[in-house]
């Protein structure tokens, strides 16, 4: 960690790891991920001014026009694969992205996630995970969930009691991948900074009680809590997928001009396994609540402002959001 930022995590006294990316210049930024150069990341990118704030940088990614299929930035970063960190099983990511005005979403594109096992995690059966959220038409978003191990008994026949947001949809794709959440209250616009955070406790083995929670902003849009991620204790969340690009093969798939999306705040931090003992549970089949509670993570250098943002009540604090209609349907 750099001695300029220092990280707390309080659980009750319980004591756990977090790290923060957000000076893309700063080797020593891309050394604390396990990343050994900026060289080595593929891609398009490059370190930018905030769009809305001069004094700000952020990580600007193009796209190129006429083709799909291609990097906009690729590569693994995996802080807790190389740290001495054991349990490596309960971990909250989380970063801020905003697609410019003139985004064209075209059909479907990918963003960051977690991942777990090997890097390349396709489609055999292997311990490996990774839970990257895609994007689609019309700033629709949803969650890919894609693992080694046969999800069609466990995910898409709805053993893992997944509530999603009202209007939303799951796209089923076993037997190892599937899109969760997409659209309904899991769109964004153009032009704006959206905060993506997802927390994810793998399964004990043997046992269906994996969770996942996916927010957009401050709204809950995935809920699971009887998730299977793996069949085997090997299988590990070792960091941050982070690869965006647009999928799919031909012009069909290509954007016409080269398209760009900024990126800034990520965070990562692991959690205890007893943390969500003290989680508020939902309220009713239909509605979820933010269970972000009982710890707190900043950086010297910004305490101030997360002192200010306390009095305006947007701390991480146990706080129960305004509850929202859910449904478990599946295409």
């Amino acid at each position: 960690m750099r001695i300029r930022h220092i990280y707390f995590i309080f659980l009750f006294g319980t004591a756990s790891h977090a790290w923060t990316f957000d000076e893309w210049t700063s080797p020593l930024q891309w050394s604390n991920w396990s990343v050994t150069s900026p060289n080595n990341v593929a891609g398009e990118y490059s370190s930018a001014t905030d769009p809305f704030d001069p004094t700000a940088s952020a990580l600007k990614v193009s796209y190129p026009g006429g083709q799909s299929d291609v990097l906009g930035i690729g590569a693994f970063f995996d802080p807790l694969a190389r740290s001495d960190i054991d349990e490596r099983s309960y971990v909250r990511f989380e970063y801020h992205v905003m697609f410019d005005e003139q985004f064209d979403w075209v059909k479907v594109g990918k963003l960051p996630g977690l991942y777990g096992g090997p890097k390349a995690c396709n489609i055999v059966k292997n311990a490996c995970l990774t839970t990257r959220i895609m994007w689609y038409g019309e700033g629709k978003l949803g969650i890919n969930i894609r693992t080694g191990s046969d999800m069609t008994q466990s995910v898409c026949h709805r053993d893992a009691d997944i509530m999603i947001s009202s209007g939303a949809k799951n796209r089923c794709n076993p037997p190892y991948s599937m899109d969760i959440g997409v659209g309904g209250l899991f769109t964004v616009n153009t032009g704006k900074w959206i905060n993506l955070t997802q927390i994810v406790r793998l399964n004990t083995i043997g046992s269906t009680d994996g969770e996942l929670f996916v927010w957009k902003d401050s709204v809950l849009v995935v809920k699971s809590t009887k998730f299977v991620f793996r069949h085997s204790n090997t299988l590990k969340i070792e960091g941050l997928y982070f690869n965006s690009f647009f999928g799919g093969s031909g012009v069909l798939y290509a954007p016409t001009q080269e398209q760009r999306t900024f990126w800034r705040n990520f965070s990562m931090s692991t959690l205890p396994l007893n943390w969500s003992n003290s989680n508020p549970k939902h309220s009713g089949a239909n509605s979820m609540s933010k269970p972000l509670g009982f710890w707190v993570s900043w950086s010297l250098s910004n305490f101030i402002r997360f002192y200010s943002g306390c009095q305006k009540n947007r701390a991480f604090f146990l706080v129960s959001r305004k509850a929202v209609r859910v449904e478990n349907t599946f295409l």
